[in-house]
């Protein structure tokens, strides 16, 4: 609850309800002309100035992850100092050094719920949902796009659309793909909410849709 009404979530990844639950860290906003510069850099040249600049965030972060990379050196090049040392959290826009990234803003560890369902089901519910979208003009839509943002481009799907449209793969092989991949970011969804000991899990395989209004 948040002053007395029931917040409900849905979509997006875990960071969301982190953001909702624990606040952002008070990292500068990005800079275009900064960034157009670092996307110039290969990614072992990004790699190496990160190591550089910023030792301890390079050993916890995914060096592998060109855009993580790319964030953590431009907040060393924005202000001058590691980004390791920027983890602090913003509570109504006022940063708390003393509070750590792990605590929630309340204090509180936050209670709520989060719905699911058998492996099985759910693999079939995400197979028929990509074939829905392709059976309501997903590829049409793709094509019509003449610019898109780096991260937008990431989307599930989007890439291996823009695969078939060239020519590169079967429009079986591009819908089995994107069935892969977004069966692939349902398990990683499950493993962060799973390891949410504040939030009660109900299993939409076990429960009639009353059992799961009435919990």
């Amino acid at each position: 609850h948040a002053r007395g009404k029931l917040v409900i979530v849905v979509g997006g990844s875990g960071l969301y309800i982190k953001a909702l639950t624990h606040g952002l860290d008070a990292a500068p906003p990005a800079d275009p002309e900064l960034r157009s510069e670092l996307n110039k850099l290969t990614s072992d040249q990004l790699r190496e100035r990160l190591v550089d600049l910023d030792p301890e965030t390079a050993r916890k972060i995914d060096m592998k992850n060109r855009r993580r990379v790319a964030r953590a050196l431009e907040i060393c090049l924005l202000t001058d100092k590691p980004a390791s040392t920027q983890r602090m959290q913003a509570v109504a826009g006022v940063v708390d050094p003393g509070r750590p990234r792990s605590a929630p803003l309340s204090g509180a560890a936050p209670k709520g719920v989060f719905v699911f369902c058998d492996r099985e089901e759910l693999h079939k519910r995400i197979n028929r949902r990509v074939e829905a979208m392709f059976e309501h003009g997903v590829i049409d839509e793709v094509r019509a796009i003449d610019e898109i943002g780096a991260t937008a481009s990431k989307m599930i799907g989007f890439k291996e659309i823009r695969q078939y449209l060239d020519g590169k793969m079967s429009i079986l092989l591009c819908v089995e793909k994107i069935q892969q991949a977004t069966r692939q970011y349902a398990k990683r969804q499950l493993t962060w909410f799973r390891h949410q000991t504040s939030f009660e899990p109900l299993n939409l395989s076990l429960l009639t849709h009353k059992e799961v209004v009435e919990r």
